[in-house]
């Protein structure tokens, strides 16, 4: 994904320039992040497809991976064979699921037993849904936010799921205990069954297993859970491999600094195998930012192009706040049927006076501002409508400052307060017109910081489909959580004025 947008990037600024890509998956570039709407079923396969992300100026090498960097002749040589030689070299490689070294998950010949499977490509997808027998029990290792949308997407098929987790929080990174709570509260009611401080410490197979799969799952309390389908989702590492052999500074990823260059001046390193300031991310909106970085530094910045460039207008990214002043990562969404569930920045950060709480666990609700140096440092909007997160989020993105009392007022339920009421306690920005319940400068994709008013400029301009906005503004190539917005903005009506 990222290397497929770098070479667009590059190509943007400069038309003439040679690029070639090379990607050791056959087929055409694709999402990878719709690979769970995928495995539950609410999209197909030509939904995953990037649409007008490929160049047509760039030479596309699809099912051919880059095997060994010769950086002193300044050549990669692929598994075909083939020599290309560079002037600058971007590394994209990606990460790879992680398996832990559980007794019993993998065969003789090293690797993953018949009915074990990870998710981390469009293969493991399809081997999911090949093994997913509607009544079948499946256990997945892993209440993370991936493990999470398998479990629930695994439901959707009409297997029985049960969630084994080693924290004692699901979503460790994103929630805080209060959040967990009910978030599994909420999947039992949907069919998951989630199972907390449980440690996983073999996969056993008896007589009865066919071929060479397994059974079930061996706990450290001795407990022996059964299953017929074992996914494994505990996280990614990023593929370093190429550039550790090439003598590249390596450490969780490919060192990079300003630029996403790394030791060496010709060869950038972006995306999941990258690790920029310590940290490596694996979200598809820093991939998008580090594309961009590089080919900043590489070609120089993009012409203004308000008409086709992934940014929008800039009127209207001023508007949505993430243009101007400090950036903000972009928010998470749990994409899960029957659960709705945003959080952004440092959602779980430790109580103290910043931050402020609303819950009710009998309806299934749970919302968090932290707040730092008074404004909104991250959130978590669980329970409730869809259009529930978005003042937080819009006070988020735009970094407006909000009191306690005012942060207050924003957590509370859709129904528990008057529109006056919610929109009175913060002035966020705002444009003079809103269309299915969005302000013009309103961030809708937050992967490529696409604004409302810039997706219906495109719409107005002849962009009548969901594709032909992603086409025009690179809406929805992301993550794919914005898809719906982008509808209901396709087929609302003419902007109306905002009530005062």
């Amino acid at each position: 994904m990222a290397g497929v947008r770098v070479a667009g990037e590059l190509l943007r600024r400069e038309p003439g320039a040679r690029v070639t890509v090379l990607g050791a998956e056959p087929g055409v570039a694709y999402n990878r992040t719709l690979l769970t709407d995928l495995l539950a079923g609410s999209v197909g396969e030509p939904d995953l497809e990037l649409v007008g992300e490929v160049p047509e100026q760039a030479r596309v090498w699809s099912g051919t991976a880059a095997v060994g960097v010769d950086r002193t002749r300044r050549v990669v040589v692929d598994s075909r064979g083939g020599v290309h030689g560079y002037d600058v070299l971007v590394l994209a490689t990606g990460a790879a699921a992680q398996v832990p070294g559980i007794a019993g998950l993998r065969g003789a010949g090293g690797a993953l037993r018949r009915n074990v499977a990870v998710l981390q490509s469009l293969a493991d997808c399809r081997r999911i849904v090949e093994l997913a027998r509607p009544g079948a029990r499946a256990v997945v290792v892993g209440g993370g936010l991936l493990g999470l949308e398998v479990a629930r997407a695994l439901v959707a098929r009409g297997l029985g799921v049960r969630v084994l987790h080693g924290a004692g929080v699901v979503m460790n990174r994103q929630l805080d205990a209060g959040a967990s709570a009910v978030l599994v509260d909420q999947l039992a009611g949907l069919g998951v069954s989630v199972e907390l401080d449980c440690q996983v410490v073999a996969a056993t197979a008896d007589a009865d297993a066919a071929g060479d799969g397994v059974s079930g799952v061996e706990l450290a309390d001795g407990r022996r859970v059964e299953c017929d389908l074992l996914v494994v989702a505990c996280g990614t590492r990023p593929e370093t491999g190429l550039a550790r052999a090439a003598g590249l500074p390596v450490d969780v990823g490919v060192l990079v600094g300003e630029g996403m260059v790394t030791a060496d001046p010709r060869v950038y390193a972006i995306g999941d195998c990258a690790q920029t300031d310590g940290v490596v991310t694996g979200l598809v909106a820093e991939a998008w930012e580090h594309a961009r970085i590089a080919a900043d530094a590489i070609a120089g910045p993009a012409p203004d192009d308000a008409e086709t460039g992934p940014l929008g207008d800039s009127a209207d990214r001023d508007r949505g706040g993430r243009a101007s002043g400090a950036r903000v990562s972009a928010p998470t969404r749990l994409k899960a049927e029957g659960v709705e569930l945003t959080v952004m920045g440092a959602s779980n950060a430790p109580d103290g006076p910043g931050v402020v709480t609303f819950a009710d666990r009998e309806r299934g609700l749970y919302r968090r501002i932290v707040l730092r140096e008074g404004r909104i440092a991250g959130a978590t909007v669980l329970g409730g409508e869809p259009s529930d997160a978005l003042a937080v989020l819009e006070h988020y993105s735009s970094r407006s400052p909000v009191t306690r009392e005012q942060a207050a007022l924003l957590l509370r339920p859709a129904e528990a307060a008057s529109g006056a009421d919610r929109a009175a306690p913060v002035d966020a920005p705002s444009a003079p017109t809103a269309v299915a319940g969005l302000d013009r400068g309103v961030v809708v994709c937050y992967c490529n910081d696409v604004s409302c008013g810039r997706i219906l400029d495109a719409r107005d301009a002849g962009a009548d489909t969901v594709a032909a906005i992603a086409r025009r503004t690179r809406a929805t190539t992301g993550c794919g959580i914005c898809r719906s917005k982008v509808q209901a903005l396709l087929t609302a009506g003419q902007p109306v004025t905002a009530p005062a």
